[in-house]
């Protein structure tokens, strides 16, 4: 699979994944020129979880989701399948938006500016405070309808998405912003 090229006409995928090799197949089809219209794909159920955002939003699920939505399709039973596995399994489906919430153009900056909000392990007030002032990043919150001091993953897709558009009407380059 990783030594041939994805299709240049449209396409889907359905696929039974080995579950070590699962994360890198599911960054080639979603980071392809040409990615699939529609993909639904057998994963842990952490992990299909953890990518859909499912209980809460990471920094894969934030980094595909303006381009695709990713929900969990199917929670598979154990006496689903022959022998039965050892560990939960849920299938995750993932469909191209027709139009994306991000242009391709700010695709490497958004996901600096998500690396640069999820570092550190701190709260928001802290890694973003060399993105927003103290008193600007709380209007932002009050208008976005979150805490300064949650937790990057306690913010959903729309509240990110307000955030980076802020950002980018900012003078200050992200490129001038570093995290420790």
């Amino acid at each position: 699979f990783f030594q041939f090229p994805l299709p240049r006409t449209p396409y889907k995928v359905f696929a039974n994944l080995p579950f070590h090799i699962e994360g890198e197949v599911v960054r080639k089809l979603l980071e392809a020129d040409n990615p699939p219209e529609e993909a639904q794909v057998v994963v842990l159920r952490d992990v299909g979880y953890r990518w859909s955002g499912f209980k809460c939003e990471g920094v894969f699920s934030l980094l595909y989701k303006p381009w695709f939505e990713m929900t969990i399709a199917y929670h598979f039973k154990r006496s689903d399948f022959v022998p039965k596995p050892k560990l939960k399994v849920a299938m995750l489906r993932i469909v191209k938006r027709r139009e994306a919430l991000i242009g391709n153009k700010e695709r490497k900056e958004y996901a600096h500016f998500l690396r640069i909000a999820f570092g550190g392990g701190g709260r928001i007030n802290k890694n973003l405070s060399e993105c927003f002032g103290k008193r600007q990043l709380g209007n932002l919150a009050a208008k976005l309808g979150f805490s300064v001091f949650a937790k990057p993953s306690e913010l959903n897709l729309k509240q990110w998405l307000g955030l980076f558009e802020n950002f980018r009407r900012q003078q200050k380059p992200l490129s001038q912003v570093s995290k420790n």
